[in-house]
């Protein structure tokens, strides 16, 4: 299947969906896909950053070989939407410690930012709180976070917020 040429056209819904799951669990075709997403013209990037974010979500071992290229596409992405897929793809993994440092920062950054998409923020959070879960120190860093988003934001970030809190006091025991 060539992505690239798929990609080109203008895709419906359906159309995404049968090309993520031609790709299913197979890391050459998702591989292939990952690198349209990273270096593809920006509407084929953006396109691809779709699919990616949807493949993870379903199959999350799928980028275990590509954090270099993902943290790449968060400093320096090329449209709103890829920075959006790259994070929210980030909510259904579990991240290995050796990228919690710099995926844990770049999510605080685009959480703390007003100038940001609210779906970013709100993606940006549930990463944050993946990542601190296991940390008590981070925990109490998010939870100070949390309160200053939570002066003055959208509802979708006030809920966000509301059940982090709730995930938040669970691990304390509180």
């Amino acid at each position: 299947m060539d992505f690239n040429h798929l990609l080109s056209q203008h895709l419906n819904r359906s159309d995404m969906l049968g090309i993520v799951n031609y790709i299913g669990n197979d890391q050459h075709r998702f591989d292939v896909l990952f690198e349209l997403f990273c270096y593809g013209p920006p509407r084929i990037a953006q396109r691809a950053s779709w699919l990616v974010s949807n493949c993870v979500e379903r199959h999350p071992l799928l980028i275990a070989n590509q954090y270099d290229g993902l943290l790449d596409m968060l400093e320096n992405p090329t449209h709103a939407a890829i920075k959006r897929n790259a994070v929210r793809l980030l909510t259904f993994i579990e991240i290995p410690t050796r990228w919690q440092g710099p995926i844990y920062e770049k999510c605080f950054q685009l959480a703390h930012s007003p100038e940001e998409a609210i779906a970013l923020r709100s993606f940006s959070l549930k990463v944050l709180f993946n990542i601190a879960k296991d940390h008590p120190d981070l925990l109490v860093e998010l939870d100070e976070l949390l309160h200053d988003c939570a002066q003055s934001d959208s509802p979708g970030i006030l809920s966000r917020i509301r059940n982090l809190r709730k995930a938040i006091e669970k691990i304390r025991g509180d």
